[in-house]
């Protein structure tokens, strides 16, 4: 007998869309699509979060932090 049990990926994680970057200036990763591409003061992700990459090029690109983020 399998200890595994099979549920829907949405019970244990959360997904999300990234938003329109922030202006200001900072500390804090901004990711898109092909890894970081700017730092900023703010934060839309804070906890363990993987970014995968969606559309274009990089689409498939995959990226893991466990720090605050801009995605």
């Amino acid at each position: 007998m399998s200890e595994w049990k099979e549920c829907k990926l949405g019970k244990l994680l959360v997904f999300g869309n990234g938003k329109t970057r922030p202006k200001s200036a900072g500390e804090i990763p901004i990711y898109g699509g092909n890894g970081i591409m700017g730092y900023t003061n703010q934060k839309n992700y804070e906890y363990e979060t993987i970014i995968i990459g969606r559309v274009g090029a990089y689409c498939g690109s995959v990226y893991y932090e466990n720090k605050p983020i801009w995605v």
